[in-house]
């Protein structure tokens, strides 16, 4: 288990790094995050709100869901379904 922040490690360094773990180790990981930039090189992704899975698919399936809060998330608008 580790934490960043992305002013301190930039988000894509930390994908690249957990990306080198699975490849060399053989790794199944599990990020929670909720930069959704958090999710390249990611096999699975599952969107969770209100302490429920909304939607679980392919990192590039879920960008083209027309769910609203979804959508909201990755586009890192304050406003929308989820509240602000």
């Amino acid at each position: 288990t580790f934490c960043w922040s992305t002013r301190v490690v930039p988000t894509a360094i930390v994908a690249t790094l957990i990306a080198q773990l699975r490849e060399r180790l053989g790794l199944t990981l599990l990020v929670a995050t909720r930069d959704p930039r958090g999710f390249e090189g990611a096999d699975r992704v599952a969107f969770l709100h209100a302490g429920r899975i909304q939607s679980e698919d392919a990192p590039g399936a879920l960008r083209t869901r027309a769910d609203a809060a979804l959508q909201q998330l990755l586009a890192g608008r304050p406003f929308g379904p989820l509240g602000s």
